[in-house]
């Protein structure tokens, strides 16, 4: 069964939604890929000015036996006013097991670019890979946007294009801004 996606308006809807559902685009039947690369999206930005970041990030089919692995992790961290909203949320199959909100100073938007510039996060910009048929928990997506209106965003709904790195800093960094706030 065929049907058409409607286009979605930024700030909206979740990132799942804007990243899936998207230039109206025709489903496919279930086990059909649809991938696309902008090879003219820029890899690297020139501002330093993180306004909004948002990760979804599964480690349900990673083969590693770590803290990690059987997990899903989403994040969002969002500029106001010199302070920083923060949203951490982690699950297993079956249940929540940890949800975060707190508040940071700017300086959490520097770590946290400085994170995206170390682990290579901003060369995935413009990776599009979409599954049809596939459960929402695996995967990974990404979306940036800075003062200078350049944005970063990738996704995948089959396989986390993330390093182990990256995962690491990324918890790490939303794990000690919430322990500052305790």
């Amino acid at each position: 069964m065929k049907r058409r996606f409607a286009l979605v308006k930024r700030g909206k809807y979740s990132l799942a939604e804007r990243l899936t559902e998207s230039l109206h685009l025709e489903a496919e039947e279930d086990g059909g890929v649809r991938k696309t690369v902008d090879c003219n999206a820029p890899k690297k930005t020139v501002s330093n000015k993180l306004l909004r970041f948002e990760c979804i990030f599964s480690c349900f089919d990673s083969a590693d036996e770590d803290c990690f692995s059987g997990k899903l992790f989403e994040m969002s961290a969002r500029l106001e006013n010199q302070s920083v909203e923060c949203r951490f949320e982690c699950r297993d199959r079956q249940s929540l097991l940890q949800k975060r909100s707190f508040s940071a100073d700017d300086a959490f938007m520097l770590e946290l670019h400085e994170i995206t510039v170390s682990q290579g996060i901003s060369a995935h910009n413009g990776y599009y890979c979409r599954v049809s048929g596939l459960p929402d928990m695996y995967g990974a997506s990404i979306c940036a946007e800075y003062d200078s209106g350049e944005t970063v965003n990738a996704f995948d709904n089959q396989d986390n294009f993330l390093s182990k790195n990256a995962q690491t800093a990324l918890v790490m960094l939303f794990d000690k801004y919430y322990n500052k706030q305790r």
